[in-house]
Parts: C-alpha cells; sequence; structure tokens
C-alpha cells in the first residue's frame, strides 16, 4: 500500500457526478477514513474508484491512498469485491476488459488446444479447417461479464473513446461523461455521441460537394430559411404538400397557417397527433376540402406513450385534402423500429416517409414540407426522383438538411 498524488487525481477534477452522493460519501470518509484505496496500473490509469476519488477532492485531500497492480493481479483476484457488485464506471469497465481481453483469449487458445490433444472432437469447414473456436469468439463477452456491462455496451464506449482520441475537442463532452457514467446511463451518452458524429458526417458530407453536385442538387432541392407563410407568399406552387408540423397545443395555429397557403395545391398530406385531433381537423377544414385519413403505421418498439390519455398509440393518422383524382391505398407503414431521431427530436423515419411519398406523388412531380424538420422528407423525395421544397425558420435544421441531401447526392 502506498501513498501518493495519483495522476488520476488531476483527471478526476474533470468528473461529473452526483454532488449529493459524493457529500454523503465524503462525509463518511471523514468520519471513518478511505477504507479501500484507489486502484490504479502502473502507468497510473485509475481502474476503481473514480467517485472514492471525487469524494477524497470534496474534501480537499492533496494525497490518495492508491493500490498499483499489474495484469495478472488484475485479473486474478484485485476485482472481486467490485466485480460482485458491478458498479465500475464506463471508463474504469473500458480498462478492465481491455486489460482482460488478451489473457482470455490466450486461456481460450489453450482450451483449445488442449481440447485438440485430448481429441475433441470440432466441426469442420470443407478443407479440412476448423471454424473459430467458440471460445475464441467469445474472450471479449468473457471479459466483459467481469464488470456487469455487455459486449455490445461496450463496444459502443469503444467506439466514444476513439471517436475522442481521434477528435478530441469535438467528442470531449461525451468522453468526460464516461468517466462517472455508470451502466445505466450509457444510451444516454451514446445517444449524444451519435448526434454529434452524425452533425460532423453531414457537415463533412457538404464541406466536400464540388460545385457541379451543388448545382445539380439546387435545381431539384430547393431549401430556405422562413416561415410556411413566407414560403407560398414567394409564388411556388408543388404538385403536393406532405408535410408533419409539430403536434402540441401552442402550435395549433400553425395548422390554421399551413391550410391558408394550400389552398390552390391539388393534394395536400398532413401527418397530425391524435390529442388535438378535433382542433386540428377543424382548422385545416375551415380552408380545404377533405378528402381521406390514410394510417401511418409504426411497428416494433415504435409505440408512443401519451401519459394524459393513458394510451399506448402505434399509429399515426395522416390527413389527406384536395381533388387529385389518383388512387391510393389508406395504409402507409415504418419498416419495424425505425423510430429515426437522429438529426431532429420530432423525425420520422425514411422507410414511412417513402412509403407515404411514394403512395401519394409520382416521379418528377414538385413536393413541398413547409416544416422541414429533419429533412426526412426531403431526402426520400431524392430518392424517389421528386423535386422538393421546403423551409424551416431554424436555420440550423436547415443546415443539417443540407447535409444530408449532401450525402445522399454524393451516395447516388
Amino acid at each position: 500500500m502506498t501513498s501518493m498524488l495519483c495522476e488520476a487525481v488531476r483527471v478526476g477534477r474533470r468528473y461529473r457526478v452526483d454532488l449529493g452522493d459524493i457529500e454523503a460519501l465524503a462525509t463518511s470518509i471523514a468520519d471513518v477514513g478511505l477504507l479501500h484505496p484507489l486502484v490504479v496500473t502502473p502507468k497510473g490509469t485509475l481502474i476503481a474508484g473514480a467517485r472514492r476519488l471525487a469524494a477524497v477532492q470534496h474534501l480537499g485531500w492533496t494525497k490518495v491512498p492508491v493500490r498499483v497492480v499489474d495484469l495478472e493481479s488484475l485479473v486474478r483476484g484485485e476485482f472481486v469485491e467490485n466485480t460482485a457488485r458491478k458498479d465500475f464506471t464506463a471508463d474504469e469497465a473500458y480498462a478492465i476488459v481491455e486489460a482482460l481481453k488478451p489473457i482470455e483469449q490466450a486461456a481460450a487458445k489453450q482450451r483449445q488446444a488442449e481440447g485438440q490433444k485430448s481429441g475433441g472432437r470440432g466441426k469442420k469447414k470443407l478443407g479440412g479447417k476448423k471454424p473459430p473456436s467458440k471460445e475464441t469468439r467469445k474472450a471479449r463477452t468473457r471479459a466483459a461479464a467481469a464488470t456487469g456491462f455487455s459486449a455490445a455496451t461496450l463496444a459502443k464506449i469503444g467506439q466514444i473513446k476513439a471517436a475522442a482520441q481521434a477528435n478530441p475537442v469535438v467528442y470531449a463532452t461525451v468522453a468526460d461523461q464516461l468517466k462517472t457514467a455508470g451502466r445505466g446511463q450509457i444510451s444516454r451518452v451514446y445517444k449524444e455521441f451519435e448526434q454529434i458524429r452524425r452533425q460532423q458526417e453531414l457537415a463533412h458530407a457538404q464541406a466536400t460537394l464540388s460545385q457541379a453536385e451543388r448545382d445539380d442538387l439546387a435545381s431539384v432541392c430547393d431549401l430556405r430559411v422562413c416561415s410556411c407563410q413566407d414560403l407560398f407568399a414567394s409564388g411556388i406552387m408543388p404538385d403536393a404538400v406532405i408535410t408533419d408540423p409539430p403536434y402540441g397545443e401552442e402550435f395549433l395555429p400553425l395548422f390554421t397557417e399551413l391550410a391558408l397557403a394550400c389552398r390552390q395545391v391539388p393534394l395536400v398530406a398532413v401527418m397530425v397527433g391524435q390529442s388535438y385531433l378535433p382542433e386540428t381537423l377543424q382548422r385545416l377544414c375551415e380552408h380545404l376540402s377533405y378528402r381521406w385519413t390514410l394510417a401511418y403505421l409504426l411497428p416494433g418498439g415504435q409505440a408512443v406513450q401519451q401519459f394524459p390519455r393513458k394510451v399506448n398509440t402505434s399509429w399515426k393518422p395522416v390527413l389527406l385534402f384536395g381533388q387529385s383524382d389518383r388512387w391510393f391505398g389508406d395504409v402507409a407503414v415504418s419498416a419495424t423500429n425505425d423510430n429515426d431521431k437522429r438529426f431532429h427530436c420530432w423525425g420520422q423515419s425514411e422507410s414511412g416517409m417513402m412509403d407515404l411519398v411514394d403512395r401519394l406523388t409520382i416521379p418528377g412531380q414538385l413536393v413541398c414540407d413547409p416544416f422541414l424538420g429533419g429533412g426526412t422528407t426531403a431526402v426520400v423525395a431524392r430518392v424517389l426522383g421528386r423535386r422538393f421544397v421546403g423551409c424551416d425558420i431554424d436555420s440550423s435544421v436547415v443546415d443539417i438538411v443540407q447535409g444530408r441531401l449532401a450525402a445522399c447526392h454524393s451516395d447516388a
């Protein structure tokens, strides 16, 4: 046992922790002392004790008891207590698994070799070669089991750490969160990481688009920063409006604005929520000719919980207006579990919107969405060979949609 100022102490000052929990732990340590030292590798990497570290820092300690362990000790016994309660942070768990993995792989190869020597049977592929040992394939899973984190969760942590190493400035926030995030918090951190990564990809796609490609894209996709009213006041005349305005009670006036703007449009399809369906329908029908209601299905785990109404809903109404004589089926379906919120918190799946746009329009027509959001309607219109015009009052939203379209255009 040694007492030293650990490198991890300086790193630890950036940890994000629940202050109430840390204060309680600090009070206990002040009363009875630090019962268990921090655990570090010979290089000073903190393996176990992030919360204890935050607590002693809260007490103003400048020196912290630490236990330095080599990899063999790490594997054979140093984590017994922590493994039993599986209370590691994401950073701690990842460090443990990275240390355990080569040892597990070596042990797996040894077990495989012993099995071959004893005449153990194994399935063979054509040519007499055995497939990779199940023990070898599961080395990472075995290592992960010691921490209580699943292999899939640790893979997500690895993605974040790799991205942060490659671009520390952009991913500093999410990388910092791994230092105190427990198992139940990784999904939230990874979701934030995915949003940042997607924005970076879209910005790169837009920046690398050639001028010729940009001109080609602009000829079929017109994106503007303005309101629905201003967009139609500019004189556009789309063949169809297919849109998904916000549903809350405070947004009801938008449906009146939409109806007034679309009085001359041959086909208007408006996805709506059901909490204020009577008010929404009344506002739209005041200026538009009602034709039908389509069902937009959300199969799989996409059901939305409407707590005030105590309903789990797995579909949305799409109100159809206008006098178009084109036949259509009145059920559009999103792919199972394809709920897509990567680009906007109210975003729809590409699969569902593609079904809707495909059944209501034909190639070459001009499709309009005056409430762009994440830009899914714009993307599927581009993929399906429709021209597109749309707008949003939020310029950052329009930037994201431009990036999506640039990426889509580059892949075409």
